[in-house]
């Protein structure tokens, strides 16, 4: 199952360089100027998660409905978690995420670094929602310079 999606872009102009078309205007061939992106098929990823995990998530959405604020010290128990979800029509079965991003370098002797773009879901319960298993992988950014968050994620969350 393939289930990412890769696009390599320059890094100056912002143009994709997958397209093999007239289009492309960037002459810039070094590879110091391309960055390869790799996008998760969101789609699949999370209706396999979300269907793995959706009877602790009914548990768990259960025992925070009927627990309060005093009993535990979780982020679905907080003001701004419960007035988003006050807004929302009754009923109303849904999922939000947590979304972690950090970059490390991939070698001494150059500036080559990585950058990875997880989530969590929140209405997983405490216990489950940091394993390594249940954590999404959503982009990688393989390149010679800081990703530009509009052109790095325009793909994955469109």
């Amino acid at each position: 199952e393939e289930l990412f999606l890769k696009r390599s872009i320059c890094t100056t102009c912002n143009q994709n360089l997958n397209h093999h078309n007239d289009n492309i205007k960037c002459n810039l061939t070094e590879e110091k100027f391309h960055a390869d992106i790799y996008d998760i098929d969101v789609n699949i990823v999370f209706y396999q998660l979300i269907d793995r995990l959706w009877p602790e998530i009914i548990e768990y959405k259960q025992q925070l409905a009927s627990s309060s604020s005093s009993e535990y010290n979780d982020i679905p128990l907080n003001a701004l978690y419960r007035n988003m979800i006050s807004r929302l029509a009754y009923g109303v079965d849904f999922v939000s995420l947590i979304l972690h991003v950090d970059g490390i370098s991939l070698c001494k002797s150059s500036k080559l670094t990585m950058w990875l773009l997880s989530g969590i879901f929140i209405e997983v319960p405490p216990h489950l929602r940091y394993r390594r298993h249940n954590m999404i992988l959503l982009s990688i950014w393989i390149g010679y310079n800081e990703p530009k968050a509009s052109t790095w994620l325009s793909s994955c969350f469109h």
